[in-house]
């Protein structure tokens, strides 16, 4: 698979859910006006376009449930994950194939120890 491959997905993807999705940086967030999502550059692999599209159920999942700013610090984080585990929670009852993509970037991401906290959303999901 090659890196236009995935920008063809992104374009596919940005279709589907009526955004702007770009690739690029070590980071995936949606903007703040809920327009454009970021997805951060992923290997051009079968696994990279998976979490490519894990990554935008995400995103895509705060774009359609969270309201409102989270608060500063400690507190922001650690409400941040509990978002992320409702968000997901109601991203897969929409979208049940979701699952694999979803669960691909929380496993991917666990073993490069970058989501300490999001290992404990797997409870969640069963």
């Amino acid at each position: 698979m090659r890196d236009t491959e995935l920008a063809g997905l992104a374009r596919t993807l940005s279709q589907d859910h009526g955004i702007t999705i770009t690739v690029s940086g070590e980071h995936s967030y949606c903007s703040t006006d809920a327009a454009r999502i970021n997805i951060a550059r992923m290997p051009p692999t079968a696994l990279g376009r998976q979490l490519m599209c894990g990554l935008v159920y995400h995103e895509v999942g705060h774009q359609n449930y969270t309201t409102g700013n989270r608060p500063v610090g400690l507190l922001g984080e650690l409400t941040n994950v509990i978002e992320d585990i409702r968000i997901e929670r109601l991203t897969l009852n929409q979208r049940p194939g979701s699952r694999y993509d979803l669960e691909a970037v929380t496993n991917y991401y666990t073993e490069k120890n970058h989501l300490s906290l999001r290992i404990s959303r797997r409870r969640f999901w069963d």
